[in-house]
Formats: structure tokens, sequence, C-alpha cells
């Protein structure tokens, strides 16, 4: 329950920070962004690209050189006469003169005139003021003579830069509210091309003037001042004027005559000028130019446009940061910031500029506040949940970590830190009693998918670790097992569950006191299993999931198989002899003639010698699987000399030769000296036992690689009479005698194999058999090394 009202909270909080963030956003975008903030971004994007330089537009710069060359400024009318002399040789679209001619020079005012009535001029308007009597025009004789009048006012924003102009401008003459003065650009094209005086202008519009008279501005554009290369083709003004450029060079291109030199004429500080220099009013006037007529001058996004780009991208990271983590939060924060700016600079290279600083503004501090009032709910609810838990029954011995104390972010670290650690040692201690059980045991969900499981378990289905059981399927592990029997059918996952289910039924009746109902198979390794299966239920007795187990009970088997074998061998091989001695010694009595006592003591002693050689073999083969193994380091070649040595008489009674291939070197094993040279004896002694005379038995002893590991071998090859393939798979079985086809019956009880197999296995070796009827036998056992 506090959950979910935090929860609620915390959605509330979200609801509200979300709105405020959209709100704050479409106010500053209606506001048209930032100001100073979106104008310095506007510049670092407009000053990234590159440009051509414009082929047909020429500025003749009133330049040092040709202040040095001419003289100081102002220079006689002549000058510009002779200059536009020159120019009408090359037959320009339109030239621009931009200089103030405001003041009467009568001695050279009506050679300008004919000058200016032979190219396509331009002169310029400046306006002054605010009111129709502030515009300064040329003086009357010359603005008679030139083709078009212009202003050459430049927008200047609040921080100081010039990015911007109107193209018309000036006080409505009439009803129509046409403007009377065309930008000096604008002028210059409409006379250049006659067309631009019907084309629909661009630029954003601006509304009436208020004041009767009022000075009005329209359809204002921003210049897409060039950053790299795209600077407008520049010549000195005493070049042109002294001919070392051709007039021929200005052939139907636009010209603009003005001063670039610094002190001289109007200039602006521009997105391009930088700190060190100012760009010239010509050249601002050129860039208009090539603006206007390419179509590539920018354009304010309306403000309503301007807020629903901004607030579109603030939505999609409002949308975003509220359903992913912090770090993925802040990355996407990042990502909106650069992809805000991306698309404005996409937006500026297409004309239309979008001031960004509202949404990147709003999407900045949005991450933030919602860490704060994440991070303030994250701490609300732990409080309340680590009370909760604090008032929880304790499994483990624990101290509880201080909540209140101090700074309250630091408790709850604190308090975290020991819910953390409170939780791992319940994990811990969940694993370590897992995987202290004996049996096999997996925790499954309630469509029996492995949830934990142990190192049994693992061992059990063949898994190398119990980690690997993990979302495995249960009925496809049962699957695997077999029944008790060949003729019982395997088990399945439903009747194990079924068997559970049967328990709870009877829980709280007298059936609850009984055994607990079990199935038993048998695993892939061969062993036997009995399967049991519990339910997990909740605190509401509701079914959760299951505890399935299986006990091996091989050993038990195992016991139960072995007494069988000793009762057989009690009532058969040990109680044989003895019965034997009994009929003698009554034979004797009934009749001392027919069975003298040399014979009947002679046989007396025969069974009585057969009985202690069982006892004997019974008795060795309970030391090996009881005896406690105390291994110390051992010399196997050492072993296998004493063991010939023993085992010496027995051949020689059969001039059987014995035979020992060793170098001499020690060749260390880690053994019980006393097991595991009886073991080399019985193999000795069998090959002895199964050999015929006049043959030869062999023993080796070497270090072989066995497996990509280096082992040591003890080989014990003879020439007797071999043993088939059938016998030898259960060969070293307890109480099995062979006997082949043409050899001798051996006496015994069938112990000494098994007794070999038992000692080797418990030394961490094995022992393998090659034979074949008629053609000896090889016994090799394989022993771990020992250093030193």
């Amino acid at each position: 329950m506090t959950s979910l009202v935090l929860r609620h909270a915390a959605r509330t909080e979200w609801r509200v920070l979300a709105l405020s963030l959209s709100v704050l956003c479409l106010i500053l975008g209606l506001m048209n962004g930032l100001g100073r903030p979106d104008d310095t971004l506007y510049d670092l994007l407009l000053t990234s690209g590159s440009r051509a330089s414009p082929p047909d537009i020429v500025v003749i710069a009133i330049d040092e050189k040709s202040l040095g060359a001419i003289g100081r400024w102002p220079w006689p009318r002549s000058a510009q006469t002779r200059l536009l002399e020159r120019l009408a040789l090359g037959r320009p679209k339109a030239v621009g003169l931009d200089l103030i001619l405001s003041e009467s020079d009568p001695a050279n005012d009506m050679a300008l005139v004919e000058a200016l009535k032979r190219v396509p001029a331009v002169l310029p308007v400046f306006a002054s003021g605010n009111g129709p009597q502030a515009f300064q025009r040329p003086i009357a004789v010359l603005a008679r003579a030139a083709s078009a009048l212009g202003h050459i006012n430049t927008n200047v924003d609040s921080d100081g830069i010039a990015r911007g102009v109107f193209l018309r401008q000036g006080v409505a003459r009439d009803a129509t509210g046409v403007l009377p003065w065309p930008h000096f650009a604008l002028a210059m094209l409409e006379i250049g091309d006659p067309q631009w005086r019907t084309n629909a202008l661009p630029g954003a519009r601006n509304p009436a003037a208020s004041l009767a008279g009022e000075l009005r501005r329209d359809f204002e554009i921003r210049i897409p001042f060039p950053a790299h290369g795209g600077r407008v083709t520049q010549v000195p003004f005493v070049d042109v004027l002294e001919g070392r450029i051709g007039a021929d060079t200005f052939n139907g291109k636009y010209v603009l005559v003005g001063a670039t030199a610094p002190g001289l004429g109007d200039a602006y500080p521009t997105p391009i000028s930088g700190r060190e220099r100012l760009t010239p009013g010509v050249e601002i006037n050129a860039y208009v130019l090539d603006a206007v007529r390419s179509g590539t001058t920018i354009h304010l996004a309306s403000p309503l446009a301007n807020a629903l780009f901004n607030l579109g991208g603030l939505l999609l990271v409002l949308a975003g940061i509220a359903r992913t983590s912090p770090r993925r939060a802040l990355v996407m924060t990042l990502v909106a910031l650069l992809c805000l700016s991306a698309a404005s600079a996409v937006a500026l290279k297409f004309g239309l500029w979008f001031a960004p600083g509202a949404g990147l503004l709003c999407i900045a501090i949005a991450y933030p506040l919602w860490s704060w009032r994440r991070l303030e709910a994250t701490v609300r609810y732990l409080g309340e949940e680590f009370r909760l838990l604090a008032a929880e029954p304790r499994v483990l011995p624990e101290s509880a970590a201080p909540i209140d104390a101090g700074d309250i972010v630091e408790a709850r670290i604190l308090a975290v830190a020991g819910a953390a650690d409170r939780l791992r040692q319940l994990r811990r201690f969940v694993s370590a009693t897992l995987e202290g059980l004996p049996d096999a045991a997996l925790v499954t969900d309630l469509d029996g998918q492995v949830l934990m499981a142990n190192r049994a378990a693992a061992a059990l289905f063949d898994m190398r670790q119990s980690g690997e059981m993990r979302g495995r399927s249960v009925p496809a592990l049962i699957a695997t097992l077999t029944g008790r029997t060949a003729q019982d059918p395997p088990p399945d996952w439903h009747a194990i569950r079924q068997l559970a289910e049967t328990q709870v039924a009877g829980a709280g009746t007298e059936r609850a006191a009984a055994p607990r109902p079990a199935l038993e198979c048998t695993s892939p390794q061969a062993r036997n299993l009995l399967a049991r299966c519990a339910r997990l239920d909740a605190d509401d007795d509701v079914a959760t999931g299951w505890i399935v187990t299986f006990s091996d009970i091989s050993e038990l088997r195992e016991a139960e198989r072995a007494r069988e074998e000793v009762l057989a061998f009690l009532s058969h091989d040990m109680r044989s002899p003895q019965s034997s001695i009994i009929a003698l010694l009554e034979l004797h009595e009934l009749d001392p003639d027919d069975n003298p006592k040399e014979a009947v003591h002679k046989r007396i002693e025969h069974y009585a010698r057969r009985t202690l050689s069982l006892s004997e073999q019974f008795l060795q083969l309970a030391r090996a699987e009881t005896k406690v193994h105390e291994p110390v380091v051992e010399d196997l070649g050492a072993l296998a000399e004493e063991a010939v040595d023993d085992v010496w008489i027995a051949a020689s009674q059969k001039s059987i030769r014995l035979e020992i291939q060793w170098d001499g070197e020690p060749v260390p094993v880690l053994a019980d000296r006393a097991l595991l040279l009886r073991a080399i004896i019985n193999l000795l002694t069998n090959a002895v036992k199964y050999s015929p005379e006049n043959t030869v038995v062999t023993v080796s002893i070497a270090e072989r690689n066995i497996d990509g590991r280096p082992m040591h071998v003890c080989e014990v090859a003879d020439q007797g009479y071999g043993i088939s393939a059938e016998n030898q798979a259960r060969m070293f079985e307890r109480y099995r005698r062979f006997s082949e086809p043409g050899q001798p019956k051996a006496q015994g009880a069938g112990l000494g194999m098994a007794f070999v197999k038992t000692v080797i296995e418990k030394h961490g070796g094995s022992i393998a058999v090659k034979s074949e009827s008629g053609k000896g036998s090889v016994f090799t056992l394989i022993l771990p090394p020992c250093a030193g």
C-alpha cells in the first residue's frame, strides 16, 4: 500500500513538473528565445559553414592603398566621375555608389551628373531618425540623375551586432502603404533585373505604423554572412581608376563602390567581423544583394512556430526520462540538447531560424529537477520501507542501520547498505543451506522451471555448475530418468507433483504423520534415486513453487545386495568346507579302516586352509572398503619388486618366470602401502594361477601421458588362458569366478579382483584389462603421480 501511495505521489509531481516546464518553454518560445544566448548560438552556427564567392558581384573599395595614392578623404567629385566613366565602358548591370553625396560641389557636380546618366547607378539614402525629415539624401541634381535611390540602414541588435536589414523603409505616401525606399541592394537588383520590381519580397512583415507620418520598416531579413570563403571580391579604387583593372572586368556584374578603410564609412560588428575588424557597410550591402538574388535570405520563425519547435523537443525528453534510469536519462538529455541545436542548424541552412534557447534551457533543467524529485521520492519511499523492514522478524543475527540520524541522504544510503548486506547474508544463508543438503535439490516455479539448484543436482544431471540449472525444465530433466526396474515405467513430473499434492491434502489428518510418499528411479549414471516433491506456499497458502529432491539410495541398495551376497557366501562357500570336515570326521568314526587318520587329517587340513583363504580374502576386501586411508609417498617400482619376491615361490612351483621392467628411477605415488602392495600381489597371484607352466609373467613400471595428464602405470602381463569379452565385463564383481575352456578349475571366493579395483579407486586411480581367450591378459593399474 505504501509503495502505491508513493508511486501515485511521484506521478503527480511528475505531471506538475512537466506542465510547469512546458508552460515556461511556451512563454520563452513566444518571446522568440533568450535574446543574447540565442544570438550567440545563431552566430556560431551561421559561421560554421562555407560557401563560394558570388562571381558577378564586385566591390570597388576605397581602401588604404587608394587613400595613399589619391589622397586623404574626402576626394574631389572628379575621382567618382572618372571612375563612373571607366565603369560605363564595361557595361555593368548596376553600379551602387555607397557614398553620402549630400553636399554640393558646383565645379564638379554637372560632370558627375553626366557620368551617372551613362551607367545604371544607385545612390544611397540614410535614415538618421524616426521621421520623414530624418532621411539624408544626395543633392537633388545627383538624385535626379541616378537610376534609383536605396536606403543603406542596417539593423543592429541589442548586443550591438548587425545581423539583418529591412528591404523596404520610409513613410507611406498613399493608401497602398508602399514604402518609398527599397534597400540599396534591392534597388540595384531592380535596375539590373527589372523583374525584381514585380517579385514578391522575402522577409517578415511588420504592422503598419501607429502614428501618421511615422517611419516604418518592412520585409525584415537576416543576412547569411559567409564564414569561410564566400567573401565578396574586392578591388582597390585606385587600380580601377588608373586602368590596372580593365573595364571589361565589370561586364554584366553588380558593382558596389564604398569605403572599406577604417574610419571612413559606416562599419558594423557582424557575426563574421570578430573582435579585430568591423564589416564595412558596402560589404554588407553586397551580401544582402547576393542573398536576395539567390533566395538564401534567413527568416526568423514566427513566435508560435518557435514556441512549438522548442516545446516538441522538451516533450520528447520529458517522455523519455520519466521511463528510464538516471544514467540513461542524463545521456538522453545530452543527446536532446545536441539534437535540438542540430535541428536549429539544419533549419538555418534552409533559411529559417528557430531560436532554441528556450528549449535548451528547459531541457537542461528538466533532468536535475526530475532527479531531485525522484531522489526525494526515493528517500521517502526507502524510509517507509526500512521502518517496515525493521519490524520484520530476523532470520540471522544483525544490527539495524540508523535511518534517521545525521544527513537524511547519508542515513538512507547507510540503510540501503545494511538492507543489501542483510539480503546478501540471507541469500548466502539460503544458498549455503541448499548446497549443504546431501541430496540433489531443485527449487522451481509453478510451471516447473528451475529457479535454484545445488551442486548435487548439477552433478546428477551432468552439468558443471549449479547455475547452469537455472531456467531448465524439470519435466525435461525427469524425462532423462528411468524406472526402478526395467519393467517399471519411468517417472514423470505429473506423478512426482501428484505425490506432493497428496501430502498437502493429507495435512492435519492421520496421513500427515505417515511416511512421505516418493518414487524410486535411476539416474543417467545408474544411481538409485528416491524422488520427492514439496509445494512452496506463500503467506496466504497460495502455491508459489515446488521443491524437488532426489535422494541417492545407491549405497542402501548396494548394502542390501552386499548383505545378500554375504549371506550367500556364508551359506555356501564358507559352510561347504565346514560341512565337509564334519562329514570326514563322522566317516572316520564309523569306519576307521576305510578312512585312515592320516588321509582324514590331510583332507581336513585342505578344507581348513580353504576356509582360511576365503575368510582372509573376505577380510581384505572389507578392510579395503572400510579402512581409513592414510597415504604416504611410496615408490611404485619398489612395491612391484616386493610383490614379485612374495609371489616368486608360487611361480617357481609352476616353472613360471617373473620379469620386472623398471629403469630403477623412483616412481612416487601417494599410497597406503599395505593395501597397494596386496593389490599388486593379487594381480601377480592371479597371473600365476591362470597361466600354464613354463610361461612368463611381466611386471612393467612406467610413466605415461593419459588424456593429457602424466600418470604412473603398473602393468601385469601373462601368457595364460585369457578372459573372454563377456567375462571381462563382470570380472571385478564380487564372488565372480571364471574358467575358460581347457584351463584347470581354480579355487577361490572370487573376491581378489574386487579387492584390487576397490584399492585402486581409493587411491584415485583406475584399472583396465585387455585380454583375449587363449592369448593371455594384461592388467593395467593407473595411479596419479605424487611430486617428490
